[in-house]
């Protein structure tokens, strides 16, 4: 009998994330018709909602052992086939996102370097960077040596900016990412983030910094990045605008 069940159980990793992913089997779709021979398969499936994959296994210990197959699959992602683990990552990026935008704490206002702050945000992106061959520099010749800011907020609000900018880039050829820290000669500092991109469409540039405003939701793209920046620089008192370049690209400024 345990035989029997390690056999019928011992594969149940399956669509524990099936629903979610949106490929599970209908009861009354063709798929599900078909009858389902457990000896030719080691995944066992469930119409019942409250179906709860589980294995049996036997321990160090030499005790049986119930594993969840839940756990085991989440913890264990080699089971999830390279398409659901790219949605789930999309899934999990969108949840953080909207989490950031609904919870962003009111900033905590300290003197720091803004130079330093621009040089984090954008090592954050140096390993995307080097593989998709952008020419990134960062220009903080002119930067003041302080600032009254939160500096992790406003990095990231450049962080946001800079993976906007990047996005922008994909897969284009010779793209450049140019970020320029400088003073703004009435006691505030600016951040200059310009990219060799396609440049923000007409129907988008007015509202790019709308929340849910996006060119790419079919790539998992969430319309926060940009809103959630803009409120970051709102709160420290400043202003953020973008526009396109002549010849190509955008171009999103941010003072404070």
């Amino acid at each position: 009998m345990t035989n029997n069940c390690s056999h019928r159980t011992r594969g149940a990793i399956v669509l524990c994330l099936a629903t979610l992913a949106g490929c599970g089997s209908a009861p009354n779709s063709p798929a599900a018709a078909a009858p389902v021979v457990e000896a030719d398969s080691e995944f066992l499936t469930s119409s019942d909602n409250w179906f709860r994959p589980v294995e049996a296994r036997t321990g160090p210990d030499g005790a049986l052992w119930i594993v969840d197959m839940y756990r085991y699959v989440i913890e264990h992602s080699r089971w999830i086939p390279q398409n659901l683990q790219d949605e789930l990552d999309v899934l999990i990026r969108m949840s953080q996102t909207f989490t950031e935008f609904a919870r962003l704490p009111a900033p905590h206002l300290q003197e720091c370097d803004p130079r330093a702050v621009a040089a984090g945000a954008l090592s954050l992106y140096q390993p995307r960077i080097a593989e998709s061959g952008v020419r990134a520099t960062l220009d903080d010749r002119e930067a003041p040596a302080s600032m009254r800011a939160d500096p992790e907020q406003l990095g990231r609000a450049l962080k946001n900016v800079i993976q906007n900018a990047l996005d922008a880039m994909d897969g284009a050829a010779g793209a450049a990412l140019e970020i320029a820290v400088l003073g703004d000669g009435a006691g505030k500092t600016v951040f200059r983030v310009r990219d060799t991109g396609p440049g923000f469409p007409p129907e988008v540039l007015g509202r790019a910094f709308e929340p849910y405003v996006t060119t790419r939701r079919d790539r998992g793209g969430t319309g926060l990045g940009l809103a959630i920046a803009r409120r970051i620089v709102s709160e420290h008192g400043g202003s953020i605008t973008a526009g396109n370049v002549a010849g190509g690209g955008a171009v999103i400024t941010i003072t404070v």
